[in-house]
């Protein structure tokens, strides 16, 4: 979605209450991502795309469920979230018009995994493997 960059802070406060709305509802993972290289010689850019003004840049947001049923049901419960049927859809720091939507299948996924957090021996291929991320009351963390 095209944002004018003097909103930007605007729009990354609503992001913010955004996401936690959105995870507070069940979404796996809520990310909100800023243009920040452009101007880009091969396809179409992102800019040429939603045909951004000069005074704009280009945010890119991403929300990731379980399926196409998970999805819905989020969704369904994030729009009757009082905090966001409050929401003045006027006063938003974009302009909802030129947002694009859509609903992505993932049909490759590749991960370079690291592990952080992991402060006693435990079995890390299993961890892996079973995708337990808390073992006897301690929180491990599985970033990518």
């Amino acid at each position: 979605m095209a944002v004018p960059k003097n909103k930007i802070n605007e729009y990354l406060q609503l992001a913010r209450m955004c996401g936690k709305i959105w995870l507070e509802n069940g979404a796996l993972e809520y990310r909100e991502c800023v243009g920040d290289d452009l101007k880009i010689s091969m396809g179409i850019p992102f800019p040429k795309m939603i045909k951004i003004k000069p005074k704009e840049t280009v945010i890119f947001s991403r929300i990731t469920y379980k399926s196409r049923s998970h999805r819905n049901g989020v969704n369904s419960r994030v729009m009757k979230d009082l905090r966001m049927k409050n929401m003045d859809t006027k006063s938003m720091p974009f302009d909802p018009k030129r947002v694009v939507y859509g609903g992505f299948k993932i049909v490759v996924m590749h991960h370079s995994f690291y592990i952080h957090n992991l402060n006693h021996s435990t079995n890390i291929v299993s961890l892996l493997q079973t995708g337990i991320f808390v073992i006897s009351d301690m929180t491990y963390y599985l970033c990518y």
